[in-house]
């Protein structure tokens, strides 16, 4: 029986640019590639979408492109009434659900093509959700719906209520969703294609902590939090999965912020994306022959 290929993209803001970036580019230059399953975490859950519901990479990457800058335009009025981000978030996700409606319209999540899991946190419960087309109690949903409670990046975007819940970012449960999309699956035949958007975490020593208190660590709390679970959940995959499981990343890469959208920072992102797809071809290869 051969396997069947899920493919998982991460959370990352303006940097799932690399992602669209790198698998546009393997589906252009690999032996004919169609997965069977589609998740992702917040941006991601957007790539894993788009490709659910039958849209080409070029097309999605284009799409996002065109419109960071209206995903993440700020409002002058809205700047003064948050005190410049410190009394709310930065955005007020209409851009955000503007473009998503516009590239998916009013589908729902049941009406995709493929399998697909989008992965949110419901505040109001502490727990993690992972809207499924194959949950019969999510077939209803509308897809822009389940994307804007996947995207709900903390500090940068409010939380989003429906469904009687109160929805953030994704990647509070897991920004690299492989491993707990995978277990949903319960198949054996199952490969796992993990993609991140590039990890600009760099090392630390003695003298980055300081004096280990509140304002020593508040710099790097968060990206040891995030980077901790991802890596945990990759050493689970290796040792489960073995040659059936591929994570394409890149440790240490410029630190571009979420919603960066300067003309560099997206140039940077593209090459990266093609970087990602050169310097991991063999391994790409070996995945791709195991049947």
């Amino acid at each position: 029986m051969s396997n069947d290929i899920l493919a998982c993209f991460d959370g990352g803001g303006i940097r799932g640019l690399a992602a669209m970036k790198f698998y546009s580019t393997f589906l252009q230059n690999s032996q004919p590639v169609q997965p069977e399953y589609f998740g992702g975490t917040s941006v991601g859950a957007i790539i894993a979408a788009s490709l659910a519901f039958g849209k080409s990479s070029n097309d999605t990457l284009n799409w996002f492109k065109g419109n960071v800058n209206r995903i993440f335009k700020r409002d002058v009025f809205r700047m003064i009434q948050c005190l410049d981000n410190i009394l709310g978030p930065k955005y007020n996700g209409a851009g955000l659900k503007e473009c998503l409606s516009e590239f998916f319209h009013n589908v729902k999540l049941s009406d995709s093509l493929y399998p697909l899991f989008i992965v949110s946190y419901d505040a109001s419960s502490s727990s993690p959700v992972v809207f499924s087309s194959l949950n019969g109690d999510h077939k209803d949903l509308l897809l822009v719906d389940c994307l804007m409670a996947s995207t709900a990046a903390q500090t940068f975007f409010p939380p989003y209520e429906f469904n009687g819940g109160v929805y953030v970012d994704g990647g509070t449960a897991s920004n690299a969703p492989g491993q707990l999309i995978y277990s949903l699956l319960k198949e054996d035949n199952i490969k796992l294609l993990s993609i991140g958007c590039g990890d600009s975490t760099q090392p630390l020593n003695r003298k980055d902590i300081g004096g280990g208190g509140t304002l020593s660590w508040m710099r790097h709390i968060l990206d040891l939090l995030f980077d901790g679970t991802e890596e945990v959940s990759d050493v689970a995959l290796r040792n489960n999965l073995g040659d059936k499981y591929v994570r394409i990343n890149k440790q240490g890469i410029k630190n571009i912020k979420l919603d960066d959208t300067s003309d560099q920072s997206i140039d940077y992102l593209l090459q990266l994306g093609l970087d990602l797809y050169k310097n991991n071809r063999e391994k790409l290869d070996k995945f791709l022959s195991i049947n």
